[in-house]
């Protein structure tokens, strides 16, 4: 309780207990159950061990493109941000119409959503590396009977990893706070289409 006084920086069961829990389906039509939360230790586990076998274990059960929505809670370096992927089912259309401005179906895109911007601790170069890392053998794992397994859907042309403007942090201790509401409004984003304009 002590993690949720004024001045004090959220903790991962903080975290990770408030985005599974604005996660949670309140109707049967509700958009969060298109949605799949990860753990914050696993984007962490994934730049440390890569994609292991220990860690594949923890998708066994679930086919991630069966959702709209992957959220990635991120804690490195003492601070936190959130990677959304919207709609990671629809890769295969996004990278024939990457810059098509013509297109006007719903797209895959991954978003790094910081609350401290352009002074992050954390890379989006790494960050993007892992969540492609998982995306590609989930998709191997699911969708790929081909012998070609060098193939990757994911990648940095066809997902790029996008940072738009957001509300940004005026303290050193409010990121966790800022994450949990990225996460709410990723959520909430699932009300629109997400297109390439």
């Amino acid at each position: 309780v002590n993690t949720l006084m004024p001045g004090k920086w959220l903790n991962d069961a903080i975290v990770n207990f408030w985005i599974k829990w604005v996660s949670v389906p309140r109707s049967p039509n509700d958009l969060a159950s298109k949605v799949h939360v990860f753990s914050s230790h696993f984007l962490s586990s994934v730049l440390t061990n890569n994609y292991s076998s220990g860690l594949k274990r923890w998708l066994r059960k679930i086919n991630i493109f069966e959702k709209k929505l992957l959220l990635f809670p991120f804690h490195g370096a003492g601070h936190w941000s959130l990677v959304a992927v919207f709609n990671p089912s629809l890769i295969k259309q996004t990278s024939r119409r990457w810059g098509d401005a013509s297109y006007s179906n719903e797209v895959a895109c991954m978003v790094h959503f910081d609350s401290l911007g352009q002074r992050t601790t954390h890379s989006g170069r790494d960050i993007s590396w892992a969540v492609r890392l998982v995306l590609n053998s989930e998709w191997d794992r699911h969708y790929n009977v081909t012998l070609d397994r060098t193939a990757r859907p994911f990648t940095h042309r066809c997902l790029p990893l996008l940072t738009p403007k957001v509300v940004y942090q005026n303290n050193s201790v409010d990121c966790g706070l800022f994450t949990c509401r990225y996460a709410f409004n990723a959520i909430e984003l699932l009300k629109k289409p997400v297109k390439m304009s």
